[in-house]
């Protein structure tokens, strides 16, 4: 599958825990397969962010993000490839 950096989406089983998704669209399936979800405002950049509302961010999105990113940057291109 390619596709480009994916979207913050929050799950709904809990306040202020954050996924992947490929989409970013409510109850599309996010990179750890998650379907409960909804879109949220927060960008990407703030991934891993955690202030005094104790953000938490799936483990396993984290992992597969990070070997997306390993293999965008071994293949020096624009795309992530997972």
């Amino acid at each position: 599958m390619i596709l480009k950096d994916p979207t913050l989406v929050e799950g709904i089983a809990g306040v202020w825990f954050y996924h992947l998704s490929a989409s970013g669209r409510t109850g599309h399936p996010t990179l750890c397969g998650e379907t409960r979800v909804m879109q949220t405002e927060a960008p990407l950049s703030t991934w891993g962010l955690k202030t005094h509302l104790n953000e938490r961010f799936c483990e396993k999105c984290k992992e597969i993000y990070e070997n997306m990113k390993l293999k965008r940057d071994e293949d020096n291109t624009e795309r992530i490839i997972i």
